[in-house]
């Protein structure tokens, strides 16, 4: 079971360091145009989080023996980060007034 413990401490931690990195890039970006291009880059990486949490949503249901609690409460946060980028990318969207697909 310590495989466990140590695969949600990396969890945690590699995402930390990735906003980490993007928050810097974005405070360094000075055109609107490098900031939309590390908007997508961010989006883009946060949901491929977000789908990683599901793909270990269902691995651990199976090495479970098919326990739906595990399967329940790991989708749940995997859905609530993909639900979060999206809400939060298309707020950006709106307010900046670019609706365009390539930015």
């Amino acid at each position: 079971m310590i495989w466990a413990a140590l695969l949600l401490v990396a969890a945690l931690a590699v995402p930390g360091v990735w906003a980490w990195y993007i928050s810097g890039r974005q405070l360094a970006a000075t055109t609107e145009a490098e900031q939309w291009r590390v908007l997508r880059l961010g989006v883009v990486v946060s949901a491929g989080v977000g789908v990683a949490i599901l793909v270990l949503g269902v691995a651990g249901f199976v090495l479970t023996g098919y326990d739906w609690l595990v399967l329940a409460l790991v989708w749940s946060v995997g859905l609530l980060h993909l639900g979060l980028l999206a809400w939060g990318f298309r707020r950006t969207r709106r307010r900046t007034g670019n609706t365009s697909r390539a930015g």
